[in-house]
């Protein structure tokens, strides 16, 4: 166990290559021979064992799991022949496991021992891992189900796969970081793919007369039903955004109405304290919401980068701080908003009607203001660097307090422009 412990002490899981990480926790490189604890099994599976592992360490309290938990769990895998192969007899085949790599016993549950991982990021890349695979397994299903309606899993089936792994316990930024390096290692190609598949999902679970198929999990109470399902939706939105960093692309997504997208959202977020916000709102990007009708919504700081506003109705939507860089606000309702703070930058917002809008501090930076409507709009302290304002109205608009104000493009161009603007 020292030895395995030496390892991960000379450089974190979590900036370690996945080849030399494995290999470090599989065979002992400087020895250049298997590890004694690791049976007969090869790396691949031996890996399989270790993500059911973190797994199980996931869905119960992040850090511990039971000896029972983990058989169960890879009952569940079927991967109890892994086990068996490694020792006799599987649990005994678990209990040499733990003793033999980064693990060590934590105490005792009920009379049972525990055990946890001596790092906490190494059991966060595991369950990146293993959140991957479901998602790679869902795309696998899911296309044999298309070539044959017999065959496969439709979104029901597939869903409910991602509710067993997803749903126990709320993904964390930290986990999150992980997925993200995880799903980039599999290239943009598979990320689009997945990507599709994700929109599809998404569409199903948060469709008002399907949704999530939580009766089909055993959960005993409808309070537990709704929690999970809430982790689970919410880990769908961020292998979305996971995949869509690597795509820059945003796909279409069939909401079943207007409304549909912002009552399944609202779900998710739940009421906050007004200490932090959802991770549900860092899981925007490059989203279709064209159409989607976004009234009064809290998306303060929410990471919309790339996102498809268009024609989205954003009456009275809290938009402080939010990340709107590359967004496509094309006949977006922006009556009422305020965007102060608000990254704009490259923001498609051409024809859009954003008078008596406060923009103070916001980074308009390369966003597209061309015809739009910016009537007693505030400017203060916004920066204006390569916006183009080519015929924008500007009634009413003071830019002087603005940044980069001498580097607008087609300010000259724009109407009803103050003409003392430029006055010394």
């Amino acid at each position: 166990m020292a030895a395995a412990s030496s390892i991960s002490a000379k450089q974190p899981p979590s900036t370690r290559s996945t080849p030399d990480l494995l290999a470090a926790v599989h065979e002992r490189q400087w020895e250049r021979r298997q590890h004694a604890g690791s049976g007969d099994l090869k790396e691949d599976q031996f890996v399989r064992i270790l993500e059911e592992i973190a797994l199980a360490i996931w869905h119960g309290d992040g850090r511990t799991t039971t000896v029972d938990a983990i058989r169960a769990r890879c009952e569940r895998g079927r991967l109890t022949k892994y086990l068996e192969q490694f020792t006799e007899g599987a649990k005994q085949g678990v209990m040499r496991l733990l003793t033999a790599f980064y693990f060590r016993q934590a105490g005792d549950i009920r009379g049972e021992r525990t055990f946890e991982f001596t790092h906490k990021s190494f059991g966060e890349y595991l369950t990146a891992r293993r959140l991957v695979r479901a998602l790679a397994r869902i795309e696998t299903m899911s296309a044999r189900h298309d070539e044959d309606p017999d065959d496969g899993w439709d979104e029901r089936d597939a869903l409910q796969h991602w509710a067993e792994i997803a749903g126990p316990t709320a993904m964390d930024e930290y986990l999150y970081e992980f997925v993200q390096r995880e799903v980039a290692l599999r290239g943009e190609k598979q990320c689009r793919v997945w990507q599709g598949t994700l929109c599809r999902l998404i569409a199903w679970a948060s469709h008002p007369e399907k949704g999530m198929p939580m009766e089909k999990l055993d959960l005993g109470s409808f309070a537990e039903m709704l929690r999970q399902s809430r982790n689970a939706e919410e880990a769908l939105l961020a292998l979305h955004s996971a995949c869509a960093d690597q795509t820059k692309d945003v796909m279409e997504i069939h909401w079943h109405s207007p409304t549909a997208f912002g009552a399944w959202f609202k779900r998710l977020q739940g009421q906050g304290d007004g200490s932090q916000n959802t991770l549900a709102q860092s899981y925007l990007n490059y989203l279709h919401l064209a159409g989607c009708c976004l009234d009064f919504m809290n998306l303060f700081e929410a990471q919309l980068a790339g996102a498809d506003l268009r024609r989205a109705g954003l009456f009275g939507a809290i938009l402080w701080y939010a990340q709107c860089h590359g967004a496509d606000l094309r006949g977006a309702g922006l009556g009422g908003v305020d965007l102060s703070r608000t990254n704009l930058r490259g923001a498609g917002l051409g024809g859009v009607d954003l008078s008596r809008t406060n923009l103070r501090g916001a980074d308009l930076s390369g966003a597209n203001l061309s015809r739009a409507n910016l009537a007693y709009a505030q400017f203060v302290d916004a920066d204006l660097e390569g916006v183009d304002l080519e015929d924008a109205d500007l009634e009413g608009v003071d830019l002087r307090a603005a940044r980069n104000l001498r580097k607008p493009k087609n300010l000259h161009k724009a109407r009803n422009l103050d003409s003392k603007l430029f006055e010394a």
